[in-house]
């Protein structure tokens, strides 16, 4: 049984990579105040090896540096902001 890879190239592909854990750290910086944002960003660093390591042994799909980097910078530009702007407003209005 051969397997297709399925590539998602380009522009789309980077911009989700970008802001696919901002959920995680609003939930996590909301749950957990006190967890620092360094620690915030860790565990966003750790998640994202985790999931390209764990895909290199799926068959069909492929494991990219480029992802865990544009996960990384995603998630230091979302807690920058939480730090500059404080807790972004989208909390008021769902819990």
């Amino acid at each position: 049984i051969g397997h297709h890879i399925i590539y998602l190239d380009g522009l789309i592909a980077w911009i989700g990579n970008f802001f696919i854990f901002l959920p995680l750290i609003l939930i996590l910086r909301k749950l957990s105040p006190r967890l620092s944002q360094v620690k915030v960003f860790f565990i966003c660093l750790a998640i994202s090896i985790t999931i390209e390591t764990t895909q290199l042994f799926i068959p069909g799909r492929v494991s990219d540096i480029r992802d865990v980097a544009a996960n990384s910078a995603g998630a230091l530009l979302v807690i920058s902001l939480n730090k500059r702007f404080g807790e972004l407003q989208i909390f008021t209005r769902v819990f």
